[in-house]
């Protein structure tokens, strides 16, 4: 049902500090217990933008703005998991620069500016 979907999801926090973890892809292969999805990983916590420069590119494996950017790879997610999940448009291009700007708000740079994250007082 979801073999070739462009997805958004974000998966269940372990314990209160630490960081959301969000992954932006397209699913591989679901099972009754998970979803392997080929995608890039953001790890973000509440400290989100700051520095004074706008539109940041992120660096794989370097905070930027507050926003961790993981390699693209195939990641196997338990449904048990996964808190939500949304469906993007098919033409959704996720295997892009992803930027972060001062005010906190992180996004792909795509024709969608899909979102990665933004701070928490909601801008």
């Amino acid at each position: 049902m979801l073999a070739g979907k462009v997805i958004r999801l974000r998966w269940v926090k372990q314990y209160p500090t630490a960081h959301n973890h969000l992954a932006i892809g397209q699913v591989v292969r679901e099972t009754a217990n998970y979803l392997a999805v080929l995608c890039k990983t953001y790890h973000f916590g509440g400290n989100l933008g700051g520095g004074g420069r706008k539109n940041r590119k992120l660096k794989m494996g370097v905070f930027v703005g507050g926003v961790l950017e993981s390699e693209k790879a195939v990641r196997i997610i338990p449904w048990t998991q996964i808190e939500i999940m949304h469906e993007l448009p098919e033409r959704t291009r996720w295997d892009i620069e992803a930027v972060v700007d001062d005010s906190g708000l992180c996004y792909l740079d795509n024709e969608q500016k899909t979102l990665i994250s933004r701070p928490a007082n909601g801008l």
